[in-house]
């Protein structure tokens, strides 16, 4: 096929994802992070700045959620408008964010959080991984998905089902193996789906389960 994008690039690039707007990447820039951006695909050409960021957790076609630069944990995410490029915070929730995804109509966010390690002295008493839904009409910190925890630098890969339910691959040992579970907002409970995993991979906002 042909050729969509190409650039020379002397540093380190994420591709996060090709928007209505312009490919999303995310050049480093050494110790101090890096730069989320919007581009041009056919001349590399960067138009519009959307912050610098530590890393990308998540991204759709309108919105993306990045770890502010020089952060580690414990810091406040940034949800970013990739139309307008207008930034805001999302309410902070103890732990280390890895991955997030949006639900279908933009509407929520579901962020994993990773278990912390062992030899981590943080007085947190939050250690387990898990996984917080945000409801970006609601001012609150978001809802907590019942039922799910992950060990140590470990965390659930969320993503969203087209009626609206959240699909959960939920790892529960170092060797890759786990389980999938399926919640909809506002439920008690999760379900655990009949798939189980020997391995998977996580990509932004997204998870491929194999049984």
């Amino acid at each position: 096929g042909a050729v969509l994008w190409r650039r020379a690039e002397p540093r380190p690039l994420d591709l996060v994802r090709d928007t209505p707007y312009g490919l999303l990447v995310r050049t480093f820039d050494g110790p101090r992070g890096g730069v989320v951006q919007l581009e041009d695909p056919r001349s590399g050409a960067a138009y519009r700045v959307i912050g610098r960021a530590a890393g990308v957790l998540g991204a759709d076609d309108r919105q993306v959620v990045f770890a502010p630069a020089s952060c580690a944990t414990e810091c406040d995410l940034v949800l970013a408008d990739l139309d307008t490029g207008s930034s805001r915070f999302l309410p902070e929730n103890p732990g280390s964010p890895t991955v997030a995804a949006f639900s279908r109509d933009g509407r929520r966010v579901a962020i994993g959080y990773a278990g912390m390690p062992p030899d981590d002295r943080s007085a947190e008493p939050q250690r387990d991984g898990y996984v917080v839904v945000i409801d970006q009409h609601r001012s609150d910190a978001g809802q907590l998905v019942p039922e799910v925890t992950t060990g140590p630098a470990s965390a659930a890969l969320p993503v969203w089902s087209p009626d609206g339910q959240l699909l959960l691959a939920v790892p529960t040992d170092r060797s890759g193996s786990g389980r999938v579970v399926a919640w909809r907002p506002g439920a008690p409970r999760v379900t655990i789906l009949p798939v189980g995993l020997t391995g998977f991979y996580g990509l932004l906002g997204q998870a491929a389960a194999l049984s």
